[in-house]
């Protein structure tokens, strides 16, 4: 997670820095969004990612093969 910023030329300078590194496949952007769901005042997000959201059914069976 990056500190908040209001400078785009900064955002910019961070994004410059950053490269994809691991995975297991698609994004869980549904993570990002309930984590930022609970936190207050924040009105403006940006997500990115090197792959596409997990699917429905995937965010499913990444959660059964995680919980013990």
């Amino acid at each position: 997670m990056t500190p908040f910023e209001s400078q785009p030329a900064n955002l910019v300078n961070f994004l410059k820095t950053v490269s994809p590194q691991g995975g297991m496949g698609n994004e869980a952007i549904e993570l990002a969004y309930n984590n930022i769901n609970k936190t207050q005042g924040i009105d403006q997000v940006i997500i990115i990612g090197d792959a596409p959201a997990n699917t429905d059914s995937e965010t499913i069976q990444k959660r059964s093969s995680c919980q013990g």
